[in-house]
């Protein structure tokens, strides 16, 4: 396995991996102004990684590709930058200016010309309210004369908290709202469990595509880790039928040592799920950069179960 980001990470990256819960998500909180000039319809993960091992351990990404709405056959970048800390990172900004140089590099290295765009998108789910502002506020009683010399760029900040749980659920994504409300509120077990009907109902019309549900379960388990009573006792109180379809897959999931593996960590307790995705991902003819990055394997382990699939 890589690099092993923070489990909210791990979890959104799976998320935003789904396509179309990226487009809803880029359709509903990219500024106007941004998105008229995309063609959404061609979205699609990109195995441009532009994180040195430096960065890596500041983000997590996901890098896409999509069209632009002109005559030109013109193409961006666009970045969805994962910011997993509980409280405001003063030189976040810094870090995304490496990010966004590391990328031009990549680009004049790899001869791709014109260079493409890349829009950076900060996503940030702290408990703090934060307002990372632009580089200039770094430099305290800079003379006016020399402020042309401190580099400026522009990004787009998404704190998921500043939604309303009303917007949210307004998307009509059930693979995009349930993720969203439960990082809202992570760290804020009483409100989760008032949405949890709303949380079950959309995973009760999700299919269980690879790893999205599970990873869903395994982190609902998690973060309700002191709470399992309380957990439980909710999902009794769920209405029909999404109660009984909610206990039927935790049925599932116990049977197939879901449960064991959650009390060994999350990454474990997933594995099979990995397994599956990265087959489904083979067996649609996706290259295997993009699979690491998206499923956060190596290389290796995507070539013995390519093997495995030619030996059947």
């Amino acid at each position: 396995m890589s690099h092993v980001h923070h489990p909210h990470d791990q979890f959104f990256k799976t998320i935003f991996s789904d396509i179309n819960a990226a487009r809803t998500f880029m359709q509903a909180f990219l500024p106007e102004k941004v998105v008229r000039h995309l063609d959404l319809t061609t979205l699609r993960i990109t195995d441009n990684i532009f994180l040195t091992d430096e960065l890596s351990s500041e983000f997590a990404d996901l890098v896409f590709e999509c069209a632009l709405n002109t005559d030109l056959e013109q193409k961006i970048f666009i970045s969805l930058l994962f910011e997993h800390k509980s409280t405001p990172e003063r030189y976040a900004l810094i870090q995304v200016g490496q990010y966004l140089l590391g990328g031009y590099r990549k680009q004049v290295a790899g001869k791709i010309n014109p260079i493409r765009l890349i829009v950076p998108i900060l996503y940030y789910h702290g408990t703090q309210d934060w307002n990372p502002g632009r580089i200039k506020d770094l430099f305290d009683n800079c003379p006016t004369d020399l402020e042309m010399f401190i580099p400026d760029f522009d990004y787009i900040f998404q704190n998921i908290t500043l939604f309303s749980d009303e917007e949210i659920q307004d998307l009509q994504d059930h693979v995009l709202i349930p993720a969203l409300l439960i990082q809202k509120y992570f760290k804020d077990i009483k409100k989760l469990v008032d949405l949890l009907d709303v949380i079950f109902y959309n995973l009760s019309l999700m299919e269980d595509e690879g790893n999205y549900k599970k990873s869903y379960f395994v982190y609902i388990y998690d973060l309700f880790e002191k709470d399992k009573n309380e957990l439980m006792k909710k999902i009794e109180e769920l209405e029909y039928p999404t109660r009984d379809k909610t206990k039927n897959y935790i049925l599932q999931l116990e049977q197939q040592g879901i449960e064991k593996g959650i009390e060994q960590g999350i990454e474990q307790g997933i594995e099979k799920g990995i397994e599956k995705s990265v087959i489904k991902l083979l067996k649609n003819g996706f290259e295997m950069k993009v699979i690491c990055k998206v499923m956060e394997v190596t290389p290796e382990y995507v070539t013995k179960l390519q093997n495995s699939i030619e030996n059947i």
